[in-house]
């Protein structure tokens, strides 16, 4: 049981993730048009405010923080990731965002120390 509290709370917890992926979302971009000029600032506020978030849970991992904004305009774009590690303690979250004119999709890895 020990170690299962352990792992725990040195693990990466997906539910945690997800809500700091969205809150970042929503903060950086909220109701805006897409704008091909603003898109590396948008990017830049999403990935720098969930590394700050997943900092403050003071945990013992690594994290990678991806983030895609496309303009919606009927053009397809597909995702992929594939990851070998201890799943016991390593994990990835991916979280995604539209509105009426653009898509964000953001890919969060948390890699254990």
């Amino acid at each position: 049981m020990k170690d299962f509290q352990a792992a725990k709370e040195t693990a990466l917890v997906v539910d945690e993730v997800s809500n700091i992926v969205k809150e970042a979302m929503e903060s950086a971009i909220s109701n805006n048009a897409y704008q091909h000029s603003q898109v590396n600032q948008w990017t830049t506020n999403v990935v720098e405010q969930t590394l700050s978030q997943l900092t403050k849970l003071g945990k013992p991992l690594k994290y990678i923080v991806t983030c895609v904004i496309m303009q919606k305009n009927g053009a397809g774009l597909r995702t992929a990731n594939s990851c070998f590690w201890d799943s016991s303690t390593d994990g990835s979250c991916t979280g995604q965002w539209k509105n009426k004119t653009l898509y964000c999709i953001v890919s969060t890895f948390g890699l254990s120390i």
